[in-house]
């Protein structure tokens, strides 16, 4: 059963939030707020110019670490997309977490963070 039933079928708009720089990469600038208030206002915009859903990615933090996605990757993308589901719940969420494409991802930690992201 869909859950989101606002979305279309036969054309769904998909709005990404390109994250700013998250704890453990190279260009991180210390402050987590200043990422969620950037992500928040990313899908403000999204959603009241007729986005059908969200999907937050960690495009700020190239370039991507090799190996293994951090823990502090995950638990900053998981903060910031806990913050987009508060404040547009009625908005279907999807997350896509960056990393070398070299290596593998981590798919344990990422199934827990999309499971995170879908919490109301």
């Amino acid at each position: 059963m869909l859950r989101y039933t606002t979305m279309r079928l036969v054309r769904t708009l998909i709005g990404m939030v390109h994250l700013q720089p998250l704890p453990g990469s190279p260009r991180w600038q210390g402050s987590m707020a200043r990422v969620i208030e950037a992500a928040l206002a990313d899908a403000q915009a999204l959603v009241e110019g007729g986005i059908d859903a969200l999907l937050v990615e960690n495009f700020g933090d190239a370039p991507f670490a090799a190996g293994r996605v951090e823990a502090a990757t995950v638990a900053g993308v998981t903060a910031v997309a806990a913050e987009i589901r508060r404040a547009f719940a009625e908005t279907a969420l999807g997350v896509n977490v960056l990393d070398d494409v070299r290596n593998p991802v981590d798919r344990g930690r990422v199934e827990r963070l999309v499971a995170a992201a879908r919490r109301p």
